[in-house]
């Protein structure tokens, strides 16, 4: 059999997006992906997402202006909004849960206040921080801030933010705390939310106000900033470790309304926009590399706002609906970061502007609500790209370092998430890599041909406390029958804790390889994952601000649970 073009890709299964009020919101699932693509003449990454949409049946309620949050139990929580048309009153209270496994949508508590324009984040210990938004009754901006617990399906309110907010953003820190950023009525101020003690504190300010702008975390932990209706040209990061803000180089177009997509390469998607005059709408999109800074990529076929933006799992960015203010979009695009170029896919089954996009655990996203024309929507639909066999990594025996590590076809069953801990690291000697572990596949489940791959992402903690500070490299190697084809590595890794709740995303880039193929029977398909001391291009140690070690007990890789199944997909062909 002949298989697919490969991808490495990662993605927290925990994040949804509340696209709507632009709102990244950031969940923590350990997961590690490698999905294998369709094969076709001239194959490319651009051409791995077919897409077909299909009805996901309706909310209870028509909603815009909604959260949407993914729980760690696989369900999606849908909350507030605005059920009046053509922006009338009718604020929601309600909250209700979308299960994947059935397809069926059930009503869960309400919330305290009825809420339009808030966020919602998903916390490491389970619960649901929803904060601010708007009476749209009394046009009343709220200050207030509410837990939901997935295990009661109850809300409880929890300490109120220093000032009331409504189209702002929230960011879960690698720390634990919440983020919030900006909006109608907090100028340029930002706050942070300790779950541990359920209270806001001021933090530094950004450079300038903003409403409708995008909060995107980084792989550094750093948060970066963008757009805004009242500053719409700049761009600005919060440092977690400062609570300062830095402007970066300006971005190129003046945005509101747009989209802010974090690739598997650790740059960020930023895509569309309303127009300067606000009657009209902007198609082009532009990059930002942490090292590099800003530049321009291919623009969308269509000039669009208040649409949505997911990353898939073929490292494609999913775009769909949004509006030009003459008209609503049914339309959808994918942007290939490989080739930075953009191509349509098929259309949703319904026009939205203002919608939610929701990556799944199975890799379809659910989009829900939004406007068709000035109508809220209760309508849902689902995405769904190429579909893999996904192959899952597991460990026989204990939960700690298990003896065995293998791939099969069988999602995990346990709740409580593995680990395997690398040996010690050491700068000295060389800086020697040390192997966290090898999953193999057994040859009948990866027969065919492989001739490409791009990067890795894999979430790592500590298998030390003391050794909080250090600065790692991890590496990835592909083997077939243990001879070596393709490697890559993610260099200088910071913000690595104890904490398993608080695991660090880390993207790994493969390079270029020469085609492979598999035959099913005897060849063995098996990656490989090391660590070291994170070291600098001229092999110095790297040093950021909080110092380094010399050495350190290991590297902790996270895998094998139902909500944080590690694993690998590929779609099979004669």
């Amino acid at each position: 059999m002949k298989i697919p073009s490969a991808l490495l890709f990662a993605r927290t299964s925990g994040e949804a997006m509340n696209i709507n009020h632009r709102l990244p919101v950031i969940g923590t699932m350990l997961a590690l992906l490698l999905i294998l693509l369709l094969p076709c003449t001239g194959s490319t990454l651009a051409q791995a997402e077919a897409g077909t949409w299909s009805s996901a049946a309706s909310m209870h309620d028509p909603r815009e202006g909604h959260t949407a949050t993914l729980l760690s139990n696989g369900k999606l929580l849908i909350a507030g909004g605005c059920a009046g048309e053509n922006g009338n009153s009718l604020g929601l209270a309600s909250a209700e849960l979308y299960d994947p496994a059935t397809g069926t949508w059930t009503l869960t508590g309400s919330m305290t206040t009825a809420r339009v324009g808030p966020t919602a984040t998903l916390l490491p210990g389970g619960e649901v921080l929803v904060a601010g938004g708007i009476d749209v009754d009394q046009q009343i901006l709220w200050g207030s801030a509410e837990l939901y617990n997935p295990t009661t399906g109850s809300w409880t309110v929890t300490g109120s933010l220093n000032i009331a907010r409504h189209l702002h953003t929230a960011t879960l820190l690698p720390g634990g705390k919440i983020l919030v950023v900006g909006g109608s009525g907090g100028d340029a101020s930002a706050e942070l939310y300790d779950p541990a003690t359920g209270t806001w504190t001021l933090t530094g300010s950004m450079t300038t106000a903003r409403v409708e702008h995008t909060a995107t975390l980084l792989a550094s932990g750093k948060v970066l900033v963008v757009g805004g209706s009242r500053f719409g040209g700049s761009a600005e990061l919060y440092d977690p470790e400062t609570g300062t803000w830095a402007l970066t180089d300006s971005n190129i177009t003046a945005r509101t309304g747009h989209t802010a997509t974090l690739l598997s390469s650790g740059e960020v998607l930023v895509a569309g926009s309303v127009s300067p005059s606000r009657v009209s709408a902007v198609s082009s999109a532009e990059l930002y590399a942490p090292a590099n800074g800003w530049r321009l990529t291919g623009s969308m076929a269509a000039a669009r706002f208040y649409h949505t933006a997911a990353l898939l799992r073929s490292g494609e960015v999913l775009v769909a609906g949004g509006t030009n203010n003459a008209l609503n979009y049914a339309s959808a695009e994918l942007y290939n970061p490989a080739t930075r170029t953009w191509r349509p896919t098929a259309p949703m089954l319904s026009v939205r502007s203002r919608p939610t996009a929701s990556l799944l655990p199975d890799g379809r996203v659910l989009v829900t609500g939004g406007m068709d024309g000035g109508t809220p929507l209760a309508s849902a639909e689902l995405y769904t790209g190429s579909a893999p066999l996904f192959l899952y990594f597991h460990g026989s025996g204990s939960n700690a370092n298990p003896n065995t590590l293998f791939l099969d076809d069988i999602a995990p069953t346990a709740a409580t998430a593995k680990y395997k801990d690398s040996a010690s690291v050491h700068f000295s000697g060389g800086n020697p890599w040390a192997t966290i572990g090898t999953w193999a596949a057994e040859p009948a489940l990866t027969a065919g041909f492989l001739p490409t791959l791009s990067g890795l992402h894999a979430w790592v903690g500590l298998k030390n406390s003391d050794d909080i500070g250090t600065k790692f490299d991890l590496r990835a190697e592909l083997s077939k029958n243990g001879i070596l084809f393709a490697s890559g590595a993610a260099w200088c890794l910071t913000g690595i804790t104890r904490n398993a709740a608080l695991a660090k995303e880390v993207a790994v880039l493969l390079d270029p390889f020469q085609s492979v193929e598999f035959d099913g029977t005897t060849d063995t398909l098996s990656l490989k994952l090391l660590t070291r001391i994170g070291t600098n291009p001229d092999d110095t140690k790297c040093i950021d601000p909080g110092g380094s070690h010399n050495n350190a007990a290991g590297l902790r890789l996270y895998f094998d649970g139902v909500s944080n199944s590690s694993q690998f997909g590929a779609d099979l062909t004669p």
